[in-house]
């Protein structure tokens, strides 16, 4: 499963001086909330994100599947050269596998396990 911060995206947008589709990163979950890349410091720890508990595992190196707008399917970004060139890599989101299964719907909280490591 895959995590994206939005507030991570939202300093990519930043620097990268353009509005963002989301869709363009493919991920399985958007979370709000938290600072600028918060998600990187769940690697290797367990989540609870709704009913479910994940285990975090591994940042998300972004590739340029994310240069193609969702809309249009023209390549019309750059995210993993404005990651790198602003932030020192090209990574936005996490990995995660769940370890235990539940409902998940818009709303819920994503949880670390082992103490407030989003705020």
């Amino acid at each position: 499963m895959s995590i994206i911060g939005m507030a991570s995206l939202h300093a990519l947008e930043r620097a990268a001086g353009m509005t963002l589709d989301p869709l363009r990163f493919r991920a399985n979950v958007y979370v709000s909330g938290g600072r600028p890349w918060a998600e990187f410091d769940l690697v290797g720890q367990e989540i609870q994100l709704g009913g479910a508990r994940l285990r975090v595992f591994k940042r998300i190196v972004r590739c340029p599947a994310t240069e193609v707008n969702p809309d249009t399917a023209e390549r019309d970004a750059k995210p993993p050269k404005a990651l790198r060139e602003h932030f020192g890599h090209a990574d936005l989101g996490v990995y995660a596998e769940v370890i235990e299964g539940g409902h998940l719907a818009i709303g819920d909280a994503l949880e670390p396990l082992q103490g407030d490591l989003l705020h």
